[in-house]
């Protein structure tokens, strides 16, 4: 799908994949106006990492592919802030950029739908999973508390944005992975970053106790 739109953007210090939810605190006038015009017009927002800049004060510029935002709850507080629970829903690049609202506009193309590709072979999706589980137990002895994982995503789309938002790597490798346009290439690329990270973590931590109630991952929405 070649469809082209701006869209307001939202630059932020993460990164964001479709299916992942994102909590925020909106407190800047210019992103409330945004926040404002997204739930009059029942429209999304664009999540894009910061390339240069801060989150906030002037303008920060952004990477070129980020994900559209979509706002599940709003609700605005006593001190004027507005607190939204949102979720991810399609990746996009920016073609151009304009600064003539308060907020950053980007004329975006959006990804093309992963239903359209070649089918994922079930081994590698099984042996992701089995990457993920050992993942799971190694991140957990490394933090020293307890890590559930609650699911183990078959749908090959599902398995690459949950790999995705689940491995614990610097934003400019999240970021690497948000623009490879091919499901196999994306899910090959997770297996690498799951290799190395379990080496990594298994050789420079010792397993230790576990304590506290633990963090779960949790399977994102459906991405239909």
């Amino acid at each position: 799908m070649n469809e082209e739109r701006w869209l307001p953007l939202f630059p932020l210090k993460m990164v964001l994949f479709p299916g992942m939810l994102l909590p925020l605190r909106v407190f800047e006038q210019r992103y409330r106006l945004l926040v404002n015009r997204c739930l009059s017009q029942h429209v999304p927002f664009g999540v894009v990492l910061i390339r240069q800049g801060e989150e906030v004060g002037a303008t920060a510029m952004p990477y070129d592919v980020g994900t559209t935002a979509y706002i599940m709850r709003h609700e605005l507080r006593d001190d004027g802030q507005v607190s939204l629970v949102t979720v991810g829903r399609r990746r996009f690049r920016i073609l151009k950029i304009r600064e003539e609202a308060a907020y950053l506009e980007g004329l975006i193309r959006f990804f093309p739908d992963w239903a359209e590709m070649e089918p994922v072979s079930p081994t590698l999706v099984q042996q992701l999973n089995d990457l993920l589980e050992r993942y799971a137990v190694v991140l957990a002895e490394a933090e020293h508390t307890a890590l559930r994982l609650l699911a183990r995503p078959q749908s090959p789309p599902v398995l690459a944005y949950y790999l995705a938002a689940a491995l614990q790597v610097p934003n400019e490798e999240k970021q690497e992975l948000l623009t490879i346009a091919d499901l196999g290439d994306m899910l090959s690329k997770e297996r690498e970053y799951l290799r190395r990270e379990i080496a990594l973590l298994s050789h420079w931590h010792e397993p230790q106790p576990k304590r506290g109630d633990g963090i779960g991952f949790v399977t994102p929405p459906s991405l239909n």
